[in-house]
């Protein structure tokens, strides 16, 4: 089972994530939202981040955490490579990330993400796989 791939969308990227529970589909998408901006591969585990996300149900939730992902990104020029989760369930999710900022001797910027978006967010479960289809805007 591949973690996740990628779709064209008019002006935009396509990401179908799988995984076998929903930490795993988190992580994942995570994964692919990372893998997205940059080599993950050269991306070192330095520094550790707290992340927490409330919503009012799962795709929300998903869109949340993506969304906080980028921000952590785009304002702090964080790049996280693995993620544990202390919590997670249908409103909200606790985790902790590690990665490091951004480094431009190190780091090749691939695409340039604005957001994550909730157009045709998917997230279910067939025959014991979580699955997700979401939307990001470049």
């Amino acid at each position: 089972m591949r973690p996740f791939s990628f779709f064209d969308h008019t002006g935009d990227v396509g990401v179908i994530v799988r995984g076998r529970s929903l930490e795993e589909l988190f992580q994942n998408a995570a994964g692919a939202l990372f893998s997205l901006i940059t080599d993950r591969r050269r991306i070192c585990r330095r520094l550790m981040e707290a992340i927490r996300v409330s919503a009012p149900d799962l795709e929300s939730l998903l869109v949340g955490w993506m969304g906080e992902l980028l921000f952590l990104f785009d304002a702090r020029g964080l790049l996280l490579r693995s993620f544990e989760f202390q919590k997670l369930e249908a409103g909200s999710l606790e985790a902790t990330a590690w990665g490091e900022p951004y480094q431009e001797a190190r780091h090749c910027i691939k695409t340039g993400l604005k957001a994550v978006t909730y157009h045709q967010i998917r997230v279910e479960k067939q025959g014991g796989i979580w699955q997700a289809r979401l939307i990001l805007d470049i």
